[in-house]
């Protein structure tokens, strides 16, 4: 019997466990994909490095008066994927170097709990003290006729998209939606936004939200 099971291995189980380890428990990490969660994949860190990228282009065409300017006509979503998928590989390796030496024993599958003190993995059954539950969150499906339509994606499925589109519909005006309009815009995709509350980013700063639909 080990000390913990922790079932997810996002930025919560994984810290969870290195701190756990470091307290010389005997630590199982469970994941069904790979270290890092939807942050490291599929989140957090995917658009904030395309938003480095357009970041850099619109800080750079800021300059044009100087006589600067940058051509992005070659620039495509499958160079943009694979920048991206670069850099979070590159964050995975360092993720799993971290747990060398340390009392974790990383497993990969799907994971069942049997019983208060048991989990199974890939038909093998594994014993705990405590069982933690950090299986983070998926994009909620939209109750509206045509979800399931090409061409529509969630913030999950969105890497899917081969060639930038001329125009793009984003429904929902929140930190996720706002990241991919700042994206799309910034490469001369036509951006419409549509939020059913009174402005976007309606749940951070008032005048941020203000701000930014001016």
């Amino acid at each position: 019997m080990t000390d913990v099971i922790i079932i997810g291995a996002g930025p919560g189980g994984f810290d969870l466990a290195i701190a756990l380890a470091k307290q010389k428990k005997q630590v199982v990490l469970i994941d069904k994909m790979q270290v890092g969660g939807t942050c490291l994949h599929l989140g957090c860190v995917p658009t904030k490095t395309l938003l480095h990228v357009v970041e850099t282009i619109h800080d750079t065409n800021a300059l044009s008066h100087l006589g600067l300017h940058l051509d992005t006509s070659s620039l495509t979503l499958e160079g943009l994927w694979k920048h991206k998928d670069s850099v979070v590989q590159t964050i995975t390796q360092d993720m799993l170097s971290s747990l060398k030496n340390l009392p974790v024993e990383l497993i990969y599958g799907q994971a069942k709990i049997t019983s208060p003190h048991s989990v199974k993995v890939n038909d093998t059954i594994y014993e705990a003290e405590k069982i933690v539950i950090a299986t983070g969150s998926r994009p909620s499906k939209l109750k509206v006729s045509g979800c399931d339509l090409a061409h529509v994606y969630d913030s999950n499925s969105i890497y899917q998209m081969s060639t930038l589109p001329k125009s793009i519909a984003i429904i929902g005006g929140g930190y996720i939606g706002i990241e991919w309009a700042t994206v799309f815009h910034t490469l001369a995709v036509n951006v419409h936004i549509m939020e059913s509350m009174p402005q976007i980013l309606s749940t951070l700063d008032d005048d941020l939200g203000k701000r930014l639909s001016t």
